[in-house]
């Protein structure tokens, strides 16, 4: 029955009905809980599968106490406890909130961000255009000059010894070139 309401998850998932979705995983979790107990590989992909359906609806607390549980209880089994001196960064949810308090007086977290909004004032004046060194008439011939290199205008010749001149071919077909009385002549009208 688990199996089939995790299926049931899934398809409802595919179409968006977040709400049967989690009411499908919930009770699936329960049966494999009672039936397999806490530590089954089936309550461990559950439980993922819920926190899943809560981060896509946008529930990220929710789903990332749920990670975190699994996360412990996965720890746990392999390497025994999570408390102590080597326990894990993720263990404790609680802890969250006095570190990033205690991240944000640091002066390395001012320092940090300082740099991101100097390397983002120097972004935008670079695409801008504003400001830059490299911008100086000399280079902007330069780039000019590979731009049209690019091109590939002029001739070049193809490995069978050919010449070919793709661009300037095409000079002939360009409306700017044309006589505009010949095409006047094709409306009928000079």
């Amino acid at each position: 029955v688990a199996k089939q309401l995790n299926n049931l998850a899934l398809l409802c998932q595919n179409q968006g009905k977040y709400q049967e979705v989690e009411q499908y995983y919930e009770r699936a979790l329960h049966i494999y809980q009672s039936k397999l107990g806490p530590d089954d590989a089936n309550v461990a992909k559950t439980k993922n599968n819920l926190a899943s359906c809560y981060l896509k609806q946008g529930k990220y607390r929710q789903a990332e106490a749920l990670y975190k549980e699994i996360l412990t209880r996965a720890h746990e089994k392999e390497f025994g406890s999570v408390e102590g001196d080597g326990r894990p960064r993720w263990s404790g949810v609680e802890d969250s909130v006095s570190t990033q308090e205690g991240l944000k007086r640091s002066s390395s977290f001012n320092k940090l961000r300082d740099s991101i909004r100097r390397s983002s004032e120097k972004l935008v004046r670079k695409l801008k255009g504003v400001g830059m060194e490299e911008m100086t008439p000399r280079n902007a011939g330069m780039k000019r000059a590979n731009s049209l290199n690019v091109l590939n205008v002029g001739t070049r010749e193809n490995q069978d010894g050919s010449q070919s001149s793709h661009l300037t071919d095409s000079r002939g077909l360009s409306s700017s070139t044309q006589s505009l009385t010949r095409r006047g002549s094709l409306g009928g009208t000079r």
